[in-house]
């Protein structure tokens, strides 16, 4: 990630622009098969980390410690980090 250096607390919203892999199906000839990743962006709240990913979410049950449809994203595939609004 570019601005590791970044400070995220639980709860901010976040824009996280991360690089996903691609695959392909059916059948293939083995020449010209690698095809260029993905770049995502994902928004949500901030939820924590751990030492492989980063989890966000979009919707919190804030008075019954819930979220739903979270994504966490491995931080070697993260290339940058920007707050958008921190937690009040």
């Amino acid at each position: 990630m570019k601005n590791k250096k970044v400070i995220v607390n639980k709860w901010d919203i976040v824009l996280i622009d991360w690089i996903d892999a691609v695959s392909q199906h059916g059948w293939k000839l083995t020449d010209g098969l690698a095809i260029p990743p993905y770049n995502v962006v994902t928004v949500g709240m901030f939820v924590g980390e751990d030492d492989i990913y980063w989890t966000v979410c979009t919707n919190d049950g804030w008075s019954s410690n819930q979220v739903s449809d979270t994504m966490s994203i491995p931080k070697g595939m993260i290339t940058h980090v920007e707050i958008i609004k921190r937690a009040v």
